[in-house]
């Protein structure tokens, strides 16, 4: 059995050390907007805007959305990709 956990060791050392790896292109992100709505902040890079609370009622976004960032430009085939940030509401009594 101590062979098969010294294999198990191995693939899983080998896979992890795989997936370290890095890649010989890389993006470097700036900060293009800083974003602060006094409970949540970030910075975020060209080509991103926030919406606004008002736009955030009116699509029906749900009220625990702190902020709301969309991309601009289309990115992958996908067309208005929209990030959020949300609070948990707290369940104690």
């Amino acid at each position: 059995m101590s062979g098969m956990r010294r294999v198990v060791l191995l693939l899983c050392s080998a896979f992890l050390l795989a997936s370290c790896g890095s890649s010989s292109t890389t993006t470097a992100v700036t900060c293009d907007l800083q974003f602060w709505n006094g409970t949540f902040g970030t910075c975020l890079p060209k080509g991103w805007k926030v919406l606004s609370q008002d736009n955030l009622k009116l699509l029906g976004v749900p009220e625990e959305t702190v902020a709301a960032f969309q991309v601009e430009d289309p990115r992958g085939g996908q067309v208005s990709t929209l990030s959020t940030v949300t609070r948990s509401r707290s369940t104690r009594t």
